[in-house]
């Protein structure tokens, strides 16, 4: 069966500006066209009921697109996510009223958003919501900014530590799946429950980990310059300074 856009939209029940909004981003595939018209078929609504268990699943558009892209399909990754998704507070506010809270212009936090720099709750119009945790988050990208660092030069450094940690996360993504996700499958059934336990065990000790290591290098390379170019008092301080909030002995 096939359905133009408007009759898509009452099956779905999701906006015609929705179903284009996905269409666009590449969740959704083309439809026919006869002339100036567009057909959707069932594949096209099957998708889309796809892609709202995803959302309420809290999985991300981006994350959903690359999927459906390698795969064709959600499939056991979707009843992961669920099975792996706590409880949050309700997300709460859109981009413009993060601007506001953060008192920015509306067009930063948008353009973080278009640059893929942000981690909201996508509603079902398409737009971000954002919860407090995010707000906080947004509020330490601000300190950053109010020590005069160029706009464009910290929104490229950003992208480029972006798509590091996403190569970095893929790699650790495949180790997940070939030594833990694959030997907890018999007869091509994943045991669901063992898996997510797996998950919520390894997520807080690779994050822990991972920041570890960030603030570490961080902490002593920055050191390390200010050594060899700053005057030594500069150095002390920055040294002492390191110990005191890090406990950092270097």
């Amino acid at each position: 069966m096939e359905y133009t856009i408007d009759e898509l939209s009452r099956k779905s029940g999701l906006s015609v500006d929705t179903i284009r909004y996905y269409q666009a981003i590449g969740l959704l595939p083309r439809p026919r066209r006869i002339g100036r018209r567009a057909l959707y078929a069932d594949s096209h609504l099957e998708r889309l009921k796809e892609i709202r268990a995803g959302a309420r699943a809290g999985l991300p558009l981006k994350v959903m697109a690359a999927m459906l892209k390698a795969r064709g399909s959600l499939g056991p990754e979707l009843e992961l996510y669920a099975a792996l998704s706590k409880p949050r507070a309700n997300p709460r506010f859109t981009a413009r009223q993060i601007a506001r809270e953060l008192g920015v212009r509306p067009e930063l936090v948008e353009l973080a958003e278009r640059l893929g720099l942000t981690y909201g709750e996508p509603t079902s119009g398409g737009r971000m919501r954002y919860s407090r945790a995010d707000l906080r988050a947004a509020r330490s990208a601000k300190k950053i900014f109010s020590y005069g660092f160029p706009v464009s030069k910290l929104f490229a450094l950003a992208v480029r530590h972006d798509r590091a940690v996403r190569a970095t996360v893929d790699q650790a993504i495949e180790l997940f799946d070939r030594y833990v996700r694959r030997p907890k499958t018999t007869n091509g059934r994943e045991d669901l429950a063992a898996v997510a336990r797996a998950f919520s065990e390894l997520f807080p000790a690779v994050s822990s980990l991972v920041a570890y290591h960030f603030q570490r290098v961080l902490v002593q390379r920055a050191l390390s310059r200010l050594k060899q170019s700053a005057p030594q008092a500069t150095y002390r301080l920055a040294r002492r300074t390191a110990y005191q909030v890090y406990a950092y002995q270097i």
